[in-house]
């Protein structure tokens, strides 16, 4: 039985951002999923709905499988259910790209956290609760800003997140009322000195063969893939952490993760892994194989389905950007819209639709 104060997970629903409509009876279990481009598994946005939620930490879910944020079921805010209701309608007839939903998402959760942590936690009841909550939320951010834990954009973009996006879905006619109670934390670009000459032409002598190569492994070759470069190489692996071996900065570093010997490029045998699991700690020689087994199927499945590999598509991603940076130095062009390009447009990149390496542009 679960007792009244303890986290337990709670039913839930994966929707689509295409599939959101009006008809959505019960937000608190929703997991909002987008494109696997944007990202790997469905953010659990039905967990706000409570006041008493369980700490979004690095490491609660890494699991394979999809996972609800564990919470307090007595600790539901009906109120907040209507504004998720609210939220969800406006995701779904909103023309923001899926980037842009999931990094105002963030924001939202962000800002619960604190409001929850600090007494507000009925901060959507009233208009007067929402002031409170808004004035003390500003006055968090300053402080922050002044211990230089945000800078000004950071904290500007959290206010707005507040204030606009949640406060205004449920109060819109108050909006500028509260606005007034308080000061407006202004965004401000940061001055940075321009680059030499000199270190341009070592950031390029870098980045060049990097992209050039990213961009032909991932035309040609399986995972693990190969990038060298005239005194450094880099092995990229399908994984979350580690995803990468660079010998110029990690050859002290632990040889091994998972089924993967990072230095060489390689997949362990299953005696070595044995060896070197078993030795590090207190497992089944069972639990270690089956380990071993069901890691290489994945391991084979992200080179069979490359259209559909998450990881493939990520690097692709990073090609475009990569030409974006080239383009950048070469040319002093905004990239933004560049580096902004969906995921499904990077694959087309490199597939080889781009016909020309960038760095052939001249001066």
């Amino acid at each position: 039985m679960i007792k009244e104060d303890e986290y337990a997970s709670r039913p839930f629903t994966v929707i689509a951002r295409k599939e959101l409509g009006p008809e959505i009876l019960r937000p608190e279990q929703v997991l909002l999923s987008l494109p696997e481009s944007v990202l790997a598994k469905p953010l659990d946005i039905g967990s706000l709905c409570f006041s008493k939620r369980a700490q979004r930490s690095t490491t609660w879910n890494k699991s394979s499988e999809v996972q609800v944020l564990p919470v307090v079921l007595n600790s539901l805010v009906k109120h907040r259910r209507e504004f998720l209701a609210r939220y969800l309608d406006k995701v779904a007839v909103s023309g923001l790209r899926d980037t842009s939903v999931e990094g105002e998402i963030r924001a939202i959760i962000q800002v619960f956290e604190w409001v929850d942590d600090n007494g507000h936690s009925d901060f959507l009841a009233s208009v007067e609760a929402a002031e409170k909550a808004y004035i003390s939320y500003t006055d968090h951010l300053y402080h922050q800003i002044q211990n230089e834990v945000y800078n000004p954009t950071t904290a500007s973009r959290y206010q707005k997140a507040l204030l606009q996006i949640v406060i205004g879905l449920m109060f819109p006619n108050a909006v500028n009322r509260i606005k007034g109670k308080t000061y407006d934390i202004r965004s401000q670009k940061a001055k940075v000195r321009a680059p030499s000459a000199k270190k341009v032409d070592e950031y390029l002598a870098y980045l060049v063969p990097f992209v050039r190569g990213l961009r032909w492994s991932l035309m040609n070759d399986d995972f693990p893939m190969l990038i060298k470069g005239e005194e450094w190489h880099i092995y990229l692996y399908p994984t979350n952490d580690r995803s990468f071996y660079n010998s110029a900065i990690h050859s002290d570093e632990s040889p091994f993760y998972g089924i993967y010997d990072l230095p060489n490029g390689r997949i362990l045998s299953r005696e070595e892994y044995e060896n070197y699991k078993l030795s590090e700690s207190n497992r089944t020689l069972g639990g270690v194989r089956q380990t071993y087994k069901l890691s290489l199927e994945r391991f084979e499945k992200f080179n069979s389905d490359r259209k559909r590999s998450y990881y493939r598509a990520t690097l692709a991603q990073r090609v475009i950007e990569g030409y974006a940076r080239i383009l950048q130095c070469l040319t002093g062009m905004n990239t933004g819209p560049l580096v902004n390009l969906l995921h499904k447009d990077a694959i087309s990149v490199a597939k080889g639709d781009v016909k020309k390496d960038v760095i052939t542009i001249k001066h």
